[in-house]
């Protein structure tokens, strides 16, 4: 009986493996930013209990080789994207796999907004929010971006 319950949950479990759908989250520099964000999605996709595998990696390198959506991670800026990001996109001839997020800083300033592909200046789906939040307990505003990342992420699977 214990081994069938065992061999039953090994199962399972490599089931749900399976029908985890993958996407990759690309950093350009390992920054504070840039490490919270990366651990949120994981800590997200975890307590959504949402349908995904996420890999991460530095740069625009393996680019190439990557053919699941692409979130990109844009921050360190107060506006606007970082020149190796504007020079990698405008070098895609299809730019439909990636996602933008921008983690703006904007002092102590919180906000959450997104742009559609047609309205981005950089010709993708794009998720914006501060890098400050008030409360961590309550982290209301990077739960929204989190949530609408992997809504897209889920239409462009």
């Amino acid at each position: 009986m214990k081994k069938l319950l065992i061999t039953m949950c090994v199962v399972l479990i490599f089931t749900a493996g399976l029908s985890a759908r993958n996407f990759t989250v690309v950093y350009l520099d390992r920054t504070e930013v840039n490490m919270e964000a990366t651990s949120y999605i994981k800590k997200q996709i975890k307590k959504q209990k949402a349908p995904l595998k996420v890999s991460f990696t530095n740069g625009f390198s393996k680019m190439d080789r990557i053919t699941d959506p692409v979130v990109i991670i844009n921050s360190g800026r107060a506006a606007g994207l970082d020149p190796r990001i504007e020079s990698f996109l405008s070098s895609q001839s299809d730019t439909s796999r990636f996602i933008l997020v921008n983690i703006y800083r904007m002092g102590r300033k919180t906000f959450f907004s997104t742009t559609s592909v047609v309205d981005s200046s950089a010709g993708v789906d794009e998720i914006s929010a501060s890098s400050y939040y008030d409360d961590p307990k309550t982290d209301s505003m990077h739960q929204q971006w989190t949530a609408e990342l992997f809504r897209r992420i889920q239409e462009k699977l």
